[in-house]
């Protein structure tokens, strides 16, 4: 008996230890929240981009963000790192997430954001300004 409570002691201390040592994420998000498609063109930065990202990897990554964030993936220059979205009413996509309490757009060249009015965000201040902390580690810009 002594052992089986000591056991399940152990175990409980295992469990709580692994559950509060994971790394905290974030995400940033573009949410389309209008009653119009809008268009999203993300520039990524050729000389941050790890080596291992050749072009084939690069349409591979947005167009599995495409699917999952149920945008459409309009087109994708590997050349230049630049892939463009189309974001229906009601449609998001995650333009970072990672591990750490605040994104970092380490990998952002620049953000387009083509609706009524055309948002261009060429530099992290302008990136850092317009995505707003909604919820805890969750960064939101909405198109109203």
């Amino acid at each position: 008996m002594k052992t089986k409570f000591n056991f399940i002691r152990i175990l409980t201390f295992i469990i709580c230890l692994s559950l509060y040592s994971c790394d905290p994420m974030y995400d940033v998000k573009i949410l389309n929240k209008s009653d119009h498609d809008v268009i999203v063109k993300i520039q990524l930065d050729k000389k941050t981009l790890p080596p291992s990202w050749d072009g084939r990897y690069l349409i591979v990554y947005f167009e599995a963000k495409a699917a999952v964030e149920r945008g459409t993936l309009i087109s994708t220059d590997t050349v230049n790192c630049i892939s463009i979205f189309k974001l229906k009413p009601n449609e998001f996509f995650t333009v970072e997430s990672s591990m750490g309490t605040k994104p970092n757009f380490s990998i952002i060249k620049s953000i387009h954001i083509f609706d009524r009015d055309t948002i261009i965000l060429n530099s992290k201040e302008k990136m850092f300004e317009l995505f707003k902390e909604k919820k805890e580690r969750n960064f939101e810009f909405e198109i109203k």
